[in-house]
């Protein structure tokens, strides 16, 4: 039986029942003067009245209170009955208004110790989440409100127009087009701090706490978007694990930084993992708040692997601002420039060498040195879906501190819409000797918001300074994936697996993967303390795909 016959019978039965409850009542009342009548052998009507007419009527209105209060009182045991058996077997109601979210408190984690001799996570110790269900809720407005939010941060800092607002339904319909163009299984994470008041009041002192508490919400392209609230940690102990994650995981030397790594993957990935299987997604497309923006996210583990070994990976200042349209850039020309030495930088030694490997690869154009201008660049790129900047970009903690560096003269970050790389659109733009103040908010804010200032649908830049000769060996292996991957981030995943694996790295000089790549005679030997291959984070995790993933 639904919820809204229960609801009839509920109201019918108490309705009979207060009004037999009256009806019993008025017959109460008149019971005494029907007694004294009888004792006295006198009708009753004659106490009211003495003509026969009316006291005819009223012997007839005694007598239906008599009938209707015999039957008033089946009807209020009844209704009684009725109403009890309501309430024992009535389910909750679930109201439904509009697409719904599922939300789950997630329990402690494992703890974990840091130890540079053991491995830090123990496999075996498998976190249990209880489905805890709360009431539904509409996610239409929380996911829009969520995005808006990130929107107006970038639109703020990068003074571009606002973006339109996408909900639940145009989300779905992007996703589900990904899927039948790509092949792909795509999927969105949002991941912010919501505001929260709890409530500590006890019975002498009235006590409101406010606190930002960290949510997840999943959307793909089928099945309920998920959301879920970490009560685990607090958001100041999500931002010092981000913190010594980014200084830990620049240090090649040692595997440090796998303690924050594992515990950012409990926060940000294990609560989803189970819907992310269940749905075989196998592209994150992540939204994320503020000081998360920066996170080297191919990096976050699981004790046994790293997250870019199971997903591709993109970031996303906020989707109303992600030219999100399909494109195979398979048969696209390349513009590749790039210098080798700077008058107020460090030299990037390998740049010849990355741009020519690519040339081998790709169809490409190439200006070096001198030739590295500005003006060149806005003169050819009309007839380039990629353009490949081998030089050094900076995002710092203003505007003015945020720059792309050509031969002759720095592009500040207030310029870069300058580039008009929307007029046509560039589908991917590749800075490959990036530096970013990691959690540095307005540094965040130039790194994420790249490929929309410079009006580029995908942006591909580094979040740190990486070694010269581990940045040519990615890239050549990232246009050789990119010949032949369905997406832009699963040519990045594949290069830096290959990274990861040690199948690609250093020996006696040479920088090679399968097929040796000789660094040219003219370049100097590598000193002998370098490492022989590249697997550490350090010379793969920085490399971030920004805006449109695929």
């Amino acid at each position: 039986m639904n919820y809204k016959c229960k609801d009839v019978i509920y109201n019918v039965s108490t309705t009979i029942w207060v009004i037999g409850h009256f009806i019993d009542q008025i017959s109460n009342a008149l019971h005494p003067f029907e007694q004294k009548t009888k004792l006295r052998n006198v009708p009753l009507a004659d106490f009211f009245c003495d003509k026969v007419e009316v006291n005819y009527f009223l012997w007839k209105v005694i007598q239906m209170f008599r009938i209707i209060r015999f039957y008033s009182l089946f009807f209020i045991n009844f209704s009684l009955w009725l109403a009890l058996v309501f309430l024992l077997y009535a389910k909750p109601v679930k109201a439904h208004v509009g697409p719904t979210i599922e939300e789950i408190v997630e329990p402690e984690i494992p703890i974990i110790k840091e130890d540079n001799n053991t491995d830090f996570f123990n496999p075996d110790i498998v976190p249990v989440f209880p489905n805890n269900q709360l009431p539904l809720i509409n996610i239409d407005p929380l996911v829009i409100d969520i995005d808006k939010k990130f929107a107006s941060n970038y639109e703020s800092y990068l003074d571009i127009p606002k973006g339109k607002l996408i909900n639940l339904e145009k989300t779905r319909e992007i996703l589900v087009k990904i899927e039948k163009a790509a092949g792909v299984k795509p999927a969105i994470i949002y991941a912010s701090f919501i505001p929260v008041e709890l409530d500590m009041s006890s019975s002498k002192k009235k006590q409101i706490i406010k606190r930002n508490q960290f949510e997840l919400v999943l959307i793909t392209a089928k099945g309920k978007p998920i959301r879920k609230t970490i009560h685990t940690a607090s958001q100041e102990e999500i931002y010092d694990e981000v913190e010594k994650f980014n200084n830990e995981v620049k240090k090649p030397g040692n595997n440090s930084y796998k303690v924050p790594a594992q515990k950012l993957y409990q926060w940000m990935i294990k609560p989803l993992e189970d819907k992310l299987k269940e749905r075989k997604i196998n592209n994150l497309l992540f939204i994320t708040d503020e000081k998360l923006r920066s996170i080297p996210l191919a990096a976050l583990h699981d004790g046994k692997q790293f997250l870019v070994e199971k997903y591709s990976i993109g970031l996303t200042p906020s989707l109303s601002l992600t030219k999100t349209e399909y494109k195979d850039v398979k048969k696209s020309k390349i513009l590749a420039m790039g210098a080798s030495e700077f008058e107020n930088n460090r030299p990037l030694p390998a740049v010849k060498e990355e741009i020519s490997a690519i040339s081998k690869i790709w169809n490409t154009e190439s200006y070096l040195n001198e030739d590295f201008t500005l003006r060149k660049l806005q003169s050819s790129k009309k007839q380039f879906g990629i353009i490949h900047l081998a030089t050094h970009g900076n995002f710092g903690e203003s505007r003015e501190d945020s720059f792309i560096q050509f031969k002759n003269q720095k592009l500040n970050l207030n310029q870069f819409g300058d580039l008009k790389f929307n007029e046509p659109t560039v589908e991917l733009l590749v800075l490959s000797a990036c530096q970013t103040s990691l959690g540095n908010r307005e540094a965040e804010l130039g790194f994420g918001g790249l490929a929309v200032k410079t009006g580029a649908k995908t942006a591909l830049a580094s979040l740190w300074d990486v070694d010269d000769y581990a940045t040519f060996g990615l890239m050549t292996e990232f246009y050789r994936q990119l010949k032949q991957a369905p997406i832009k981030s699963q040519a990045l995943r594949k290069a830096q697996i290959a990274m990861l694996k040690g199948e690609i790295g250093e020996e006696n000089g040479i920088t090679k993967k399968a097929t040796i790549i000789p660094v040219p005679d003219e370049e100097p030997q590598l000193p002998s303390q370098r490492l022989p291959k590249f697997t550490h984070p350090f010379y793969w995790a920085a490399f971030t795909m920004i805006g449109n993933p695929w």
